[in-house]
């Protein structure tokens, strides 16, 4: 049975090669991760080093492509100019970067921060971000760009803000961890607050008390109710499995396959066994 998802995996920098690879072999797609975070934000030599590298080991590769933009403590919405400034530098040049890749799905973190319960916080964060992401939409038209949840205590602040921008190449990456570490709002408020928006997706699961990336199926995400309501909704866009290792992501492999498996079978099949599922790779 072919999965309601595509599935894709993070490339960091340390393990690229092996992590292609891997990707090329089992058929999964790539989420570029390498220029996030570190040192590759400040030293423009290993920038390049890194593209460079990078664009050579790609040409050979077929699978889906995405990127992740720098993310740490880039609030565009600042109110200090000069961070923003230095905020609006990293997305273009991570846009550039992307694009030179072949990435056309990019994602950023907008960086709402729920601890401020200020009005005007909320009116200058959706300005802001309402006025700069469609100037990079129409810089970059051939690039998806996908905003994604973090510390959003709910769908709200970034469904307001795709109405505020109305842009078709600005859209919504949700990341179901974020929403479940988070965010007492269930999944299903999210999916159905954020639809029709959502057009990429993150993947990982925990126990509701910080993002620690642990295979699907090993948290407390209620993976079965995403399911259901994404077999409702359609399964478009990709998913990125966020995990550290080639283990965990052919754990959660193995997790979906199962899920998927019983949510089609009639409803008084036997139930499947998961130790007996082959892993999907």
């Amino acid at each position: 049975m072919a999965s309601l998802i595509r599935f894709s995996i993070p490339v960091s920098w340390q393990h690229h090669a092996r992590t292609l690879r891997f990707a090329g072999e089992h058929g999964l797609g790539v989420e570029i991760a390498a220029f996030s975070c570190g040192d590759v934000l400040e030293d423009e030599s290993l920038r390049d080093v890194m593209t460079r590298t990078l664009e050579t080991e790609l040409k050979g590769f077929r699978g889906e492509r995405s990127y992740h933009g720098a993310f740490m403590d880039l609030p565009l919405h600042s109110q200090d100019r000069a961070v923003a400034a230095v905020a609006r530098t990293r997305v273009r040049r991570d846009l550039e970067t992307a694009s030179l890749l072949g990435c056309r799905t990019v994602v950023f973190h907008p960086g709402f921060n729920p601890l401020i319960h200020e009005r005007r916080y909320l009116e200058r964060f959706l300005d802001t971000h309402g006025d700069f992401w469609p100037e990079m939409a129409s810089a970059w038209p051939r690039s998806l760009i996908c905003l994604e949840n973090q510390w959003d205590p709910g769908p709200e602040p970034l469904r307001d803000l795709m109405l505020r921008i109305q842009h078709p190449q600005v859209r919504v990456c949700w990341d179901a961890a974020h929403a479940h570490a988070h965010s007492e709002a269930p999944p299903e408020q999210w999916l159905q607050g954020l639809c029709p928006f959502i057009a990429h997706r993150h993947f990982s699961d925990n126990h509701g008390d910080r993002d620690s990336h642990l295979p699907l199926g090993e948290g407390g995400v209620p993976w079965g109710r995403i399911l259901q309501h994404l077999r409702h909704q359609g399964g478009g866009g990709t998913t990125v499995l966020e995990m550290r290792s080639e283990d965990a992501i052919r754990r959660s492999l193995l997790f979906w396959s199962a899920l998927e498996s019983r949510a089609a079978a009639p409803p008084h099949a036997k139930p499947l066994q998961l130790r007996t599922l082959p892993v999907p790779l």
